[in-house]
């Protein structure tokens, strides 16, 4: 736990952003005695009514913002995790001598119980709420919050009352902290994200190896070594390292004859559970499942309760969720997926002739492998948003892919291409941001599509 100065009481503190994450920063900093002042490169008008509610707590207000010559003079500058940290006000506040920290950081400084904390490109909201689960079936007190959608700043007041806290953390999170000491860190695995943020690849591999950073000897390290990158980062770690590989008979997590199997260093190997009683079948999932797993025996949990809690498990929305099915065709939302790795791993998980709705907002990302996987596994791809013109020329089978301009238009034409048997999957491989408002959003226009064809046809 944080050892140094958590006084907020007579500091000025800055919120620079405010959407979901820097509301719950302004409230959280105005109950604790800070003045704060509030803000965000967008007008009052421009935010979300959470946010604007949040914004009478503030002293000062400025949104948008100048430069810091225009504000009152700040102690403290928490960035919220959407705000790109070389923007000019918050090189300003450096230059200035400004502490510059970020949410996760200011939350880690008032948690008064340990973290586990899960990293990775994909699969990281699976992890942490399969935890969860475990560690709600052992009568364990935690909490699931961070980039999952809940600011972990919100749960921090109620956390002396918590056994445990699990955070879903991101790499633009993991950027702005600096004592963060998660007594579990879990990395998953890291593909080409993001890169719209980052210069480069590695930079943004560099951001998600700072999980790792403050960690010590009594600490776990978990990592998911089937990615040769991730693998990479085990030694040199000064934590306890546990590997998940599937198909490595020394790994702590493994699969073996088709169950999930769990072995901390000294102790004797317990089978968790069977592969089809699981929710999800991908080998990603399994994966996110072993990481979890061990996580849970790490954190006290009886692996007798394990097995259980995974077989009760029900996913996240947007992720491989069964929407109807049409004349024979049955349909799933995964707008979840918004990186290739993603969306690659979740259409392993489908059998049979698959119709794919994919595309999105451009995030400099590398489509080649994804349209190869598209190239050999679609019946037909249909897509939409800025990326369309990148997936296709990346699955290099003109009379495979389809433009459309809605998603009700995507619906209709894939229902058109498909017969009875076959899957028409929203698996997008790109962020929703220039069609819709988020992942959740979008998935939600899906099914309304989906449900409005059902009718038609009925």
């Amino acid at each position: 736990m944080y050892s140094g100065d958590r006084r907020l009481r007579g500091r000025t503190v800055g919120v620079l952003g405010l959407a979901r994450t820097g509301a719950a920063c302004v409230r959280f900093l105005a109950d604790h005695g800070a003045t704060v002042v509030a803000l965000d490169s967008r007008p009052v008008d421009g935010l979300r009514q959470d946010s604007r509610d949040a914004l009478s707590r503030a002293a000062f207000v400025a949104a948008p913002y100048g430069t810091l010559t225009d504000l009152p003079p700040i102690d403290l500058m928490v960035v919220s995790p959407g705000v790109p940290t070389d923007v000019p006000l918050l090189c300003q506040a450096w230059a200035a001598g400004v502490e510059v920290i970020g949410e996760v950081e200011l939350a880690y400084r008032f948690c008064e119980a340990p973290i586990c904390a899960v990293t990775g490109t994909c699969g990281k909201g699976t992890t942490v709420t399969s935890l969860g689960a475990m560690l709600s079936a052992a009568g364990i007190a935690s909490t699931v919050a961070g980039n999952i959608g809940l600011p972990l700043i919100g749960q921090m007041d109620r956390s002396a009352q918590l056994d445990l806290v699990v955070a879903e953390i991101s790499s633009f999170q993991l950027e702005t902290t600096v004592h963060f000491h998660p007594h579990v860190a879990v990395l998953l695995n890291i593909t080409e994200d993001h890169l719209e943020r980052y210069p480069d690849f590695e930079a943004y591999a560099a951001a998600k190896r700072l999980i790792f950073r403050n960690q010590t000897a009594r600490d776990f390290a978990i990592l998911c070594v089937d990615d040769a990158r991730v693998s990479a980062m085990a030694d040199g770690l000064q934590a306890q390292v546990l590997r998940v590989a599937l198909d490595d008979p020394g790994a702590n997590g493994r699969l073996e004859d088709g169950a999930l199997v769990l072995q901390l260093p000294g102790r004797e190997a317990v089978t968790v559970a069977h592969r089809e009683r699981l929710p999800l079948q991908g080998r990603h999932h399994l994966g996110n499942f072993l990481a979890a797993g061990l996580a849970a025996l790490v954190c006290g949990v009886d692996p007798e309760r394990i097995g259980p809690a995974l077989a009760a498990y029900e996913p996240a929305p947007h992720l491989m969720t069964p929407v109807a099915t049409v004349e024979g065709v049955t349909f799933v939302d995964d707008s979840k997926a918004t990186n290739p790795a993603s969306a690659i791993a979740d259409l392993s998980g489908i059998a049979g002739p698959t119709i794919v709705i994919a595309g999105g907002k451009e995030k400099d990302t590398d489509f080649d492998e994804f349209g190869a996987a598209l190239a050999s596994r679609a019946k037909a791809v249909i897509l939409m948003g800025e990326c369309a013109a990148r997936i296709e020329a990346a699955v290099g089978v003109a009379a495979l892919c389809h433009r459309v301009a809605s998603m009700q238009e995507a619906v209709q034409l894939a229902f058109g291409l498909a017969q009875p048997g076959d899957t028409v999957a929203l698996c997008p491989a790109c962020s929703s941001l220039d069609m819709f408002e988020s992942y959740a959003r979008r998935g939600e226009v899906f099914a309304l599509a989906v449900r409005s064809l059902g009718a038609q046809r009925a």
